[in-house]
């Protein structure tokens, strides 16, 4: 709780950030989650609709999208 006051209160730094939230998200409140990091980041978001919290364990089709989505945005080191 102490973690997330001090976060609630920090100031915008600007720093971009990738955001991958799942609209069914039934252990983050998705719409809160979204505005705070945004109010802190600037924000690139993926919304999947019907995703859960625990995104990895989503169907193939809303995982290859999401990694469709980070590949087109990422370097990889290597």
């Amino acid at each position: 709780v102490e973690v997330m006051t001090a976060f609630e209160q920090h100031a915008h730094t600007g720093i971009p950030v990738r955001m991958i939230q799942g609209d069914d998200d039934k252990t983050v409140d998705a719409r809160w989650g979204i505005e705070l990091v945004g109010s802190k980041f600037h924000v690139d978001l993926l919304e999947v609709p019907g995703g859960r919290h625990h995104l990895v364990n989503e169907s193939e089709q809303k995982r290859e999208t999401m990694w469709r989505w980070l590949e087109e945005r990422c370097t990889w080191g290597g």
